[in-house]
């Protein structure tokens, strides 16, 4: 335990039997003044963390951090109402924090000195309390909240306005939770729930952002006519973008792009990844080839590919869309194009030529990593030894002799290995058994 003033700082470096009294005897000679509370305790600790943070609380605290994984813990009144504080992080897995309902002015809801607020364990049911939490918070810059899922499993919106919120990280892994976000100095965006319905109403700021919606087609409440729509052009000044593509489709200006021969959009964009890329479906293709038009100065695209359509009823559309795919390519200049990664490869037609025209249109780049998905097909060695072929031509014909090239196959079939080829420079290297690092 730390006890440097005015700190306080409790983890599991001394015996349990010591900690309890130090602590208490900590709290109590501060002169009514405790910079920090900082707790971090596995669970074979059980000590009164509420009275810690309650002393603490009265001691104007400014920043209280606790990672407490034993049972339940009371969060003490008084901890959403604090005006000395300026950090709040409670990450207690066992504790479901419950937002206060003020019903008088000693149990107000304002944090006016808050800049940093992490919670974990919230109920999805309080999303009024959220709302109403976060308007509370004239300071805050860094917003960081778990949502946990709710008995009945309805859905629920979030809606966040902050004119200083400049971080926001919002997950929900099980359950569906929407989002509706005004927030015109946002740097950073990360936003994990199993819907497709987000709304970016002003992020004019925003240089990195995560959208990672675990929605299926088919279930999709942003289909919805009167649900309000993100422009895409609220995410023009990104350099960062991770996102599912069903959830650009439902974004006003993808469909346009064309048409309305808009002009450079994402002229700070340097890494996209494109996640539920599906190229069994010309929507797909469509979207790829209009952000490289729209993003002249990318540096990295990754696809995580997916596949809705069974392998066969697919496979006949490869030549359709590889012809669309070339007749789109003509939109884009990829000058400062360096590293291309795509997970979950299958090897099929669209996907080679996809690379073939990166390849043939970036003439600064370094690399391929190709990461393979083990499927039926890929059984067959002869389509294996296929794809290597075409993997290695793309090199040959696109002009850059030391372009290397990472593809690594996971089991093929009963019995097999995986396949690690790795091209870098003049030098070759096969394996089937170790993976390789270049």
């Amino acid at each position: 335990m730390g006890t440097s003033p005015p700190t306080i700082k409790l983890d599991y470096s001394l015996p349990m039997f010591q900690n309890k009294k130090l602590v208490g005897k900590a709290l109590r000679s501060r002169n009514n003044y405790i910079q920090r509370l900082h707790v971090n305790l596995p669970m074979q600790y059980k000590r009164p963390i509420h009275r810690w943070i309650r002393a603490a609380l009265e001691a104007n605290v400014e920043d209280i951090c606790i990672s407490y994984t034993r049972e339940e813990t009371r969060i003490p009144k008084g901890t959403f109402s604090s005006d000395s504080l300026k950090k709040l992080a409670l990450v207690i897995p066992h504790t479901r924090i419950e937002l206060p309902r003020p019903r008088s002015e000693s149990e107000s809801l304002y944090l006016p000195r808050l800049e940093y607020l992490k919670l974990d364990y919230i109920p999805s049911t309080d999303e009024e309390q959220i709302n109403k939490l976060v308007s509370s918070c004239p300071a805050i810059e860094y917003l960081d909240l778990m949502l946990r899922d709710d008995d009945n499993g309805d859905d629920h919106g979030i809606r966040i306005a902050s004119p200083t919120l400049k971080h926001l990280k919002i997950r929900k892994y099980s359950g569906r939770v929407s989002l509706s976000l005004y927030a015109p100095k946002l740097v950073s965006l990360i936003f994990e729930s199993a819907t497709n319905n987000v709304y970016l109403e002003d992020v004019s700021s925003l240089v990195n952002a995560t959208i990672v919606s675990k929605e299926h087609r088919g279930y999709d409440i942003s289909s919805d006519p009167t649900a309000q729509k993100t422009s895409l052009e609220v995410l023009h000044n990104v350099q960062c973008l991770t996102i599912p593509v069903p959830l650009l489709q439902d974004f006003p200006g993808i469909p346009q792009f064309i048409e309305n021969q808009v002009s450079e959009q994402f002229g700070n964009l340097r890494h996209l990844k494109l996640l539920r890329v599906d190229f069994s479906w010309s929507s797909s293709v469509f979207i790829i080839a209009s952000f490289l038009s729209m993003s002249p100065n990318i540096e990295s695209p990754t696809l995580d590919v997916t596949r809705y359509r069974p392998w066969d009823s697919a496979s006949s559309q490869d030549e359709l869309l590889k012809g669309e795919l070339e007749l789109l390519s003509v939109m884009f200049t990829l000058n400062k194009l360096k590293i291309v990664k795509i997970f979950n490869f299958k090897g099929s037609g669209i996907e080679i030529k996809l690379l073939e025209i990166l390849s043939r249109k970036a003439n600064v780049l370094e690399k391929f990593c190709i990461f393979g998905k083990a499927v039926d097909r890929l059984a067959d060695t002869s389509v294996t030894e296929k794809i290597l072929d075409d993997v290695i031509q793309l090199r040959k014909n696109s002009g850059l002799p030391n372009v290397g090239i990472l593809l690594k196959m996971g089991k093929l079939g009963t019995g097999s290995k995986k396949i690690i080829f790795s091209l870098s420079g003049t030098q070759l290297t096969f394996s089937s058994v170790t993976p390789i690092i270049i």
